[in-house]
């Protein structure tokens, strides 16, 4: 019970930063106009998370205080 409440507060932080995300988007092409662009695609990355991880053979729940796994983004392993 308490990992599915867990996922879920971690979907809903996701779902909001989008949203956020997304307005701050908005108000800088309201501000800039013509000269503000996306030149590329946007990142929404947490910072504090919960998530089952293998570490030496085992699997465990790690939690990240205001980081992310380098190993998630593919630069280790």
């Amino acid at each position: 019970m308490y990992t599915q409440a867990l996922a879920w507060a971690q979907d809903y932080a996701a779902h909001n930063r989008d949203l956020m995300l997304h307005q701050a988007v908005k108000v800088m092409q309201r501000h800039f106009g013509e000269r503000f662009a996306l030149v590329g695609k946007a990142t929404n990355c947490h910072h504090n998370y919960v998530q089952l991880e293998a570490h030496f053979g085992k699997q465990v729940w790690v939690t990240r205080k205001g980081a992310v796994s380098a190993r998630y983004r593919g630069i280790i392993g």
